[in-house]
């Protein structure tokens, strides 16, 4: 009982800071696994995964074990519509997994401006929300897809409805931080609409919690140097 006091403590000191190199992991070694593994499988885990964890790190009473019970149902939901519907409901299951991360996104925003100092717990949580964000337009990229065939076009090559959530998180990544290679490129008007929503918001999020973080530590400062000057005069 001890060890799992300990442990839950710890969790709780650094939940932002677990769940931003979580999703880390997951964006950058991804495509790595794909090498040795086949990809769909490995990505759904992975988003799995990072869905509770975001959850458990962003959300809190009632809401945090409402929704742990969506992320863990929408996790393990797959396999028995397969065994005993004969159905694939993979779409309706990244749709709640995309509704449910953009739950947590805005709470980790939420608990990030309601901060009153700047330290790492504030710093992981507002990272985390760039990522998560990053990845939910991944999953609204892949779900216009499917539902507009020919949304986007690879190299050229206007795709049929199969875009693979692997490469709708890569462009959408490359949407977020406004990179623009031009490999994947939106063709249709909700595919733009999209697009240019996401790399707005990657801008907007930069630009506004820069200013926040920055406008924390100018009033943070000397409220520490007069701290330091008030001990001085004591000794």
């Amino acid at each position: 009982m001890k060890l799992a006091s300990r442990i839950s403590r710890w969790y709780f000191r650094q939940r932002y800071a677990v769940l931003f190199y979580s999703l880390l992991t997951t964006i950058a070694l991804e495509p790595a696994f794909g090498i040795v593994v086949e990809h769909a499988p490995l990505t759904r885990l992975l988003l799995a995964a990072n869905l509770v964890l975001a959850v458990l790190s962003s959300m809190t009473g009632t809401m945090r074990r409402g929704m742990l019970a969506v992320a863990l149902l929408v996790s393990v939901a797959q396999a028995p519509s397969r065994l005993l519907f004969g159905t694939d409901i993979s779409t309706g299951r990244l749709l709640v997994w995309a509704v449910v991360a953009i739950m947590s996104t805005a709470c980790c925003v939420i608990y990030t401006m309601r901060g009153r100092r700047v330290d790492g717990r504030h710093v992981y949580a507002a990272l985390s929300a760039y990522l998560l964000a990053g990845i939910v337009f991944g999953s609204f990229h892949h779900l216009v897809e499917i539902a507009v065939p020919g949304s986007y076009s690879i190299l050229g090559v206007p795709l049929q409805g199969t875009f693979a959530i692997e490469e709708s998180i890569y462009f959408s990544f490359v949407t977020l931080a406004t990179l623009g290679y031009g490999d994947i490129i939106p063709l249709t008007g909700a595919a733009r609409g999209i697009a240019t929503v996401e790399a707005l918001t990657g801008q907007l999020y930069l630009a506004v919690m820069i200013a926040r973080i920055v406008s924390l530590y100018a009033t943070e400062r000397p409220q520490r140097s007069s701290r330091g000057e008030d001990q001085s005069l004591d000794r």
